[in-house]
């Protein structure tokens, strides 16, 4: 393959990479970290792809007018301005909003399953289950049995979060509450400002259920143990 001698050849062989390029940097931002993201050859095969597939339909569109610009003649030599703003469309935005579509697509609950790859495959992307335990995960108390044998928990809401993959498993829990032996939620800690977890090393992480009543206001019937609940009322069944 011949060096570029020419401006127009140059903006030529940078039409021929720079989509790709544009629409994998767009993609890892609005996806963050994934396993095929990890692999560099994968993201270099994926970004040559559609710069493949986005140069031959520009080739549809506009294949002339490009062959003209790489021999120096044409419309699009004499128009600077113009074959600016159609090369920042045609490399820039297009590969952008391509990405942005995609990632659209993937979030919106209500497309056709038809029409997506669960449709076809039993295949689940999800890396991680601990990713899969926390993805969509609605407002619950959460519990971790640390390796120490220590529980530690909170109530787990928007303002919480986990870590996902590659990174290590961690927690932050928005409202901290006090833990009996048992694993039992006894009360809320007072002025809690969250409580961060590392749970590499923990034997078991829960979610106990989903609290539709505010938490705040009725500590003293929500925060009780289910097995506590269910304890009295079979002894409140037996002294009946």
């Amino acid at each position: 393959m011949s060096v570029p001698s020419s401006v127009p050849q140059l903006i030529i062989l940078v039409a021929f990479i720079l989509p790709g390029i544009v629409y994998q940097s767009v993609r890892s931002r609005l996806r963050g970290p994934a396993p095929d993201e990890l692999n560099a050859t994968s993201k270099v095969l994926r970004a040559t792809a559609v710069s493949t597939a986005l140069v031959l339909f520009y080739g549809l569109l506009i294949g002339p007018e490009l062959v003209d610009l790489a021999r120096g003649k044409g419309w699009l030599v004499h128009h600077s301005r113009w074959t600016a703003l159609i090369g920042l469309v045609l490399l820039l935005v297009i590969p952008a909003a391509l990405a942005l579509g995609e990632q659209w697509w993937t979030l919106w609950e209500g497309r056709p399953a038809k029409l997506t790859l669960s449709g076809l495959t039993t295949y689940d992307p999800t890396p991680a289950a601990w990713d899969f335990a926390f993805r969509d995960r609605e407002e619950c108390f959460v519990r971790v049995l640390t390796n120490e044998g220590r529980w530690i928990g909170g109530w787990f809401d928007p303002d919480s979060f986990a870590s996902s993959f590659p990174e290590p498993r961690e927690l932050y829990i928005a409202q901290q509450w006090k833990m009996g032996e048992d694993g039992s939620f006894i009360d809320e800690v007072t002025n809690s400002r969250g409580i961060y977890i590392r749970c590499d090393d923990a034997r078991v992480v829960e979610f106990i259920g989903s609290v539709t009543a505010n938490v705040n206001s009725e500590i003293n019937s929500e925060s009780k143990p289910q097995r506590a609940e269910e304890e009295q009322e079979a002894f409140d069944a037996r002294e009946a």
